[in-house]
């Protein structure tokens, strides 16, 4: 089974009955957003992002997502029929170019697309669709973050020695589900696909770059809870990684 087929099957209850803005999309999304501006959501799920935003006083919102089910349930949601969701794929979209102000890429959905090659076109994209000057908010899953729990340091020892032992070359950052539909996946203990990829930071701050976007701010859970985001993620301690990394960046 692939990401599309849990998104679609046993992850799907999960994701499209969420509400509300957790602290760091709250935070990100009043700082650096424009009420006015033309916004898109990648990865939309149930609408949960757009639906506060439109709360909130945002009137241009697009939404997509590669799961059919998911669009449906947030059109349904969406009782003004404001927001305009689509079904669509991060890697091609059929948005004109330069099309949007604002992008909204905060549900790691880079992450759980299976291919390098793949992500790096669903980053061509973004910056693609996005207007000169616009804004465009990315958030990753972060190996740091996760090396920094004592518990997940085992696992990942545990599935490095496992890959070896079985002759798997997949790089440790390709980590399987450790849950799914809110409980534990046992699969993911003899490394059961799908993987989802977690990146360093590093990595992530480079993809972006290298694809044209210019980074402005960057910080994980703790940073941003301090209010007090930093210009690189050379700045971020190697003890102070918590959560997601996020940032947020601009296309010049």
């Amino acid at each position: 089974m692939d990401n599309f087929g849990l998104y679609n099957g046993i992850e799907y209850a999960d994701w499209v009955s969420r509400e509300n803005l957790i602290p760091e999309e709250k935070y990100l999304l009043s700082r650096f957003l424009n009420k006015i501006g033309k916004t898109l959501e990648a990865g939309t799920a149930g609408g949960r992002i757009l639906l506060e935003l439109r709360k909130n006083g945002f009137n241009d919102l697009f939404g997509f997502d590669f799961v059919p089910r998911f669009v449906d349930e947030a059109q349904k949601k969406d009782a003004d029929k404001c927001i305009h969701f689509s079904v669509q794929n991060a890697v091609s979209l059929n948005y004109s170019s330069e099309y949007f102000q604002q992008l909204i890429y905060v549900q790691q959905i880079l992450c759980f697309i299976e291919k390098s090659k793949e992500r790096e076109r669903a980053v061509l994209e973004a910056f693609r669709v996005l207007k000169g000057g616009g804004v465009a908010l990315f958030s990753f899953l972060c190996i740091e973050s996760r090396n920094s729990f004592f518990l997940y340091r085992i696992f990942i020892k545990y599935l490095s020695f496992l890959r070896y032992v079985m002759g798997r070359k997949t790089g440790i950052q390709y980590m399987p589900w450790l849950k799914l539909g809110g409980h534990w996946n046992f699969r993911a203990f003899l490394d059961g696909l799908p993987y989802v990829y977690w990146y360093k930071a590093q990595e992530a701050q480079d993809l972006l770059v290298k694809n044209g976007f210019k980074i402005e701010k960057v910080g994980t859970k703790k940073q941003i809870l301090e209010d007090h985001l930093l210009d690189s993620v050379t700045q971020i301690d190697k003890n102070c990684f918590t959560g997601m990394i996020y940032f947020v960046c601009r296309k010049p």
